[in-house]
């Protein structure tokens, strides 16, 4: 049999549960108690399940099930004893439909295990089954199974960092990034890609939109302007090169908006042809800005 396997976005769902411990042949009937107090108990509330019951399966020991059973619900309810207040996170989850009896799903789980893999995707480890019809009225069951995934992760470190000695302001790059630097003196400037650490917080990082400085009044998506908080807080400038010690992994610059020990994660010469076009069109709100990047570049805004 062929399953349909895809990936959606599921949205973070409010629920009422029961964990428990069992043996995968107690299931049915523990499943039956759990769904059944619950729904007493939402009754008391003067609430409804907001879809249909589901199963969380922690683990895969049929002789030691780590199973969560419940419903979502559509806001935050108070639990009592065994029922707990809880939710689905949200997030890109792997899904297929099942139809059969449940005894035999084994060949859906291993279709979508195999289908995540084959599709350069890594499941979280927890398992979802939501159970969309009650066989014993509307037969055969069908059951939605549902495979979290890990979100994407990239690896990025720094290369240096910014030191500022009294009036000169240098790049120190690692060690091991020095070979790197070869030929860059031969370029007047260099693009540098910058950690703004300060800002690496879950409260900056969720800034969508601010009033940058220097357009009093004006709100804009921090994608339309150079704030330091963003969703990723990397940061560039353009930095007039002064002098190059490969040797030593010293850079020179004339200046730089960043801090005395902000992380550098990456640097590219400057090439106007690829850095510079001809005709370019701004906001009228930055329309008194000069033309060209000062001479002795951008300094800290404070």
């Amino acid at each position: 049999m062929s399953y349909h396997c895809e990936v959606k976005e599921q949205p973070v769902q409010k629920t009422l549960s029961i964990r428990i411990r069992a043996a995968v042949q107690d299931l049915p009937l523990l499943f039956e108690e759990g769904y059944g107090a619950i729904t007493q108990y939402l009754g008391e509330l003067g609430e409804a399940p907001l879809g249909p019951p589901f199963a969380a399966y922690y683990n895969m020991d049929m002789d030691n099930l780590d199973v969560e059973l419940g419903f979502p619900v559509a806001q935050s309810l108070p639990g009592r004893a065994e029922i707990k207040a809880g939710e689905i996170p949200g997030g890109r989850v792997a899904t297929c439909l099942y139809t059969g009896p449940y005894r035999e799903m084994e060949p859906a789980f291993n279709a979508l295990t195999k289908w995540i893999e084959d599709n350069g995707y890594e499941a979280t480890g927890v398992c979802y089954e939501l159970y969309l019809n009650d066989p014993r009225e509307t037969p055969p069951a069908q059951t939605q199974i549902i495979f979290p995934l890990k979100s994407a992760a990239y690896q990025i470190y720094p290369i240096g960092y910014v030191r500022r000695v009294e009036s000169e302001i240098c790049l120190e790059i690692g060690d091991s990034f020095r070979p790197a630097l070869k030929q860059l003196d031969h370029f007047s400037h260099v693009i540098v890609f910058w950690w703004a650490d300060r800002h690496d917080n879950e409260e900056s990082r969720s800034i969508m939109q601010t009033e940058p400085p220097y357009a009093e009044g004006k709100l804009t998506g921090v994608f339309a302007c150079r704030a330091e908080y963003r969703p990723n807080p990397i940061a560039m400038t353009v930095c007039k090169l002064l002098a190059v010690d490969e040797a030593q992994g010293i850079l020179q610059v004339a200046d730089i908006d960043a801090y005395d020990g902000t992380p550098v994660i990456d640097l590219k010469a400057y090439f106007p042809v690829c850095e510079r076009v001809k005709v370019a069109h701004i906001p009228e709100w930055l329309s008194d800005w000069p033309e060209w990047m000062p001479e002795e570049g951008l300094g800290l805004y404070e």
